[in-house]
């Protein structure tokens, strides 16, 4: 009896081999353990959020908040790390408002826009209201969010309350001043009034024009010893003071302004004592006129297309409207800067060469020429392609190996210009597969060899080498190709056999033992060595139920779902049968991570059970 079973347990484990390879992969949820981010560095990066809040730096505040989102946290705490997460964010982000809104309101009330800055202040209340109400939820949150992360009760939730003094502050800022507008209008803002006018409205380039104007008020009085802003252009060029008649005056150089025109004004803006009782003002808008003379630089490629170490010249010449000509004309090309002096005619020449190591693709060729007084910059760009040569490879390599052998790939590497074929020596190949790698080389016609070993533990079917060529040379392309070979695993092929032989050797006395049982009436004992020789596909029901499933449901399990991850998935197609199928998957479970082996005729009528049900 003994060597019956011994002789049982050998055919299913040796027949099992294959069986095993199409086994799901499966993972022990009770072996896996979660991984929780440090708690030291956790606090570390939400102290540092909140300091930089009050601190009124937003947005670093909010660049420390996108980093945190990027720590990894176990799946089932993750929506009460990301909720928390987006309730920060908004506080941080109405804050910010609130902030700006404030900050326009005082620059509004500088200038006299009152009505202006009674809007700026209504809506800094609103967004405040609204940072109130995101504090009330994160508060509520904190406890949660530190509980289900690990943390120390309060470590968080006490750095969180010191929000609560940014709120107040932006409050009273808020109520002083609304106070501060309600006086304001109650005295009235009395207007303000800045002409200007220039010496001139056209010059040359270099030249300066001569600005003057006044400022008063709008009851005519001229206000003395006030600053006044001058801008070129939008940009603020000069702050000249009003003198006892409420005159200013300024020069506006345009040396280096090389534009068709400019535009220039003036702004008062009320400061010290004049905040309260004077309105801002800006001036007339004058427009003035520059000359100047732009060259006009005419060029061209000897080649628009090019190989890498190919000689290119580029030629030309620069004219300009009033006949005086730059001193140099200026070539940037592949990170080199050269320069030509022009000729009387401006004519001009260059030859550079094309860098051995570069890319392929298109390349910028720029010339240009520097402002030199009445003279503008000028500049001219021209395309270059840079292609490199391409290679052929030709090969044959066997479509079939057995594992533990080797892929040999014997072929040619050439390079053809029209009719003419050029074999090219010393290319490196390089072949990758089966987890290796091996190097060869091309001789002086271009052969080669190259081989890669297959490792005995290579399971039967296709697998796919890659070659990559790499010519000696930077003029020639890289090359790559895929081979696809069918491997065939001898060993795997053999149990079949192996296990068909056993079973024909033992089947006879076998079949005899049986009989002699039952006609001795020792039907238990019978019955417990039947059982023993199940076959080895019973061992692994859960094969045939996830078959039966997936025909039924359309879903086929994925080959990186667990048990209970497929059972998830295809629950809510099950019906009726997803009891059924629970209760399968359970008992595979047990068996694979329990050793708790399934009652074997339990199984066989669930799998009955399930095919009558999912077949309704």
């Amino acid at each position: 009896m003994k060597k019956l079973a011994i002789l049982s347990l050998t055919i299913i484990f040796l027949a099992s081999l294959p069986i095993m390879q199409t086994m799901p992969r499966h993972a022990n949820p009770s072996e896996l353990s979660e991984e929780y981010p440090e708690i030291i560095n956790l606090l570390s990066v939400y102290a540092a959020i909140i300091d930089k809040a009050l601190l009124e730096d937003f947005r670093g505040s909010l660049k420390n908040l996108n980093e945190s989102m990027k720590i990894h946290v176990p799946r089932y705490v993750k929506y009460i790390y990301d909720r928390f997460n987006e309730l920060l964010r908004d506080e941080l982000d109405r804050l910010n408002y609130t902030k700006r809104c404030i900050d326009v309101a005082k620059l509004n009330i500088v200038l006299g826009l009152l009505e202006y800055a009674g809007g700026n202040l209504s809506q800094a209340t609103y967004s405040l209201a609204q940072a109130n109400l995101t504090y009330i939820e994160l508060k509520q949150s904190v406890n949660e969010f530190e509980r289900m992360l690990r943390i120390p009760r309060n470590q968080l939730a006490v750095k969180l309350t010191s929000i609560e003094k940014l709120l107040a502050r932006y409050l009273n800022e808020i109520r002083e001043l609304r106070d501060i507008l309600e006086s304001l209008k109650e005295a009235g803002l009395e207007e303000t009034e800045v002409l200007i006018w220039v010496d001139r409205a056209s010059v040359w380039v270099g030249e300066s024009v001569k600005l003057s104007g006044f400022l008063r008020s709008s009851r005519g009085y001229p206000l003395e010893d006030r600053a006044v802003s001058v801008y070129l252009d939008g940009g603020r060029v000069d702050m000249p003071a009003t003198d006892e008649r409420g005159f200013f005056s300024t020069m506006l150089s345009m040396r280096g302004v090389y534009k068709s025109s400019v535009q220039v004004y003036a702004e008062y803006n009320p400061s010290r004592e004049d905040v309260g009782r004077y309105r801002a003002s800006r001036s007339n808008v004058i427009t003035i006129y520059i000359f100047y003379d732009k060259p006009m630089i005419y060029a061209e490629l000897s080649h628009h297309k090019a190989r890498p170490g190919q000689t290119i010249s580029v030629y030309g010449w620069v004219n300009t409207s009033l006949g005086r000509l730059p001193e140099k004309i200026y070539m940037d090309a592949f990170s080199t800067t050269l320069s030509r002096s022009l000729n009387s005619n401006g004519f001009f020449d260059f030859v550079f060469k094309v860098p051995e190591n570069i890319g392929e693709g298109f390349y910028k060729v720029r010339l240009y020429t520097q402002a030199s007084g009445i003279i503008a910059p000028s500049e001219k760009t021209l395309s270059i392609l840079i292609e490199k040569i391409p290679i052929n490879v030709t090969y044959l390599a066997s479509t079939v190996a057995l594992s533990g052998g080797e892929v040999v790939v014997r072929g040619r590497v050439t390079a053809s210009a029209g009719s003419l074929i050029t074999p090219i020596p010393y290319s490196k190949i390089i072949i990758i597969g089966f987890g290796n790698q091996s190097v060869a080389y091309s001789d002086e016609g271009g052969g080669f060899t190259a081989s890669i070993r297959i490792p005995l533990s290579t399971m039967t079917g296709h697998s796919k080498i890659s070659l990559f060529i790499e010519p000696p040379s930077q003029l020639y392309k890289t090359h790559s190709l895929s081979i696809e070979v069918f491997i065939v695993n001898p060993l795997i092929m053999l149990v079949p056999s192996i296990v068909f032989a056993i079973a024909l050797v033992y089947a006879t006395p076998l079949v005899r033992e049986v009989r002699k049982s039952i006609a001795e009436n020792k039907s238990t004992e019978v019955l417990k060595e039947i059982y023993v020789l199940e076959t080895p596909r019973a061992r692994f029901f859960y094969l045939e139920a996830i078959l039966i499933v997936g025909d039924a449901t359309g879903l086929h399990i994925k080959d990186y779902e667990t048990i209970r991850e497929y059972l998830a998935r295809v629950g809510g197609l099950l019906g009726e049968a997803y009891q059924i199928f629970k209760e399968i998957s359970m008992l595979a479970e047990k068996e694979l991570y329990g050793q708790e082996q399934a009652n074997r005729m339990i199984v066989k009528e669930l799998l009955r059970k399930l095919k009558e049900s999912l077949q309704k």
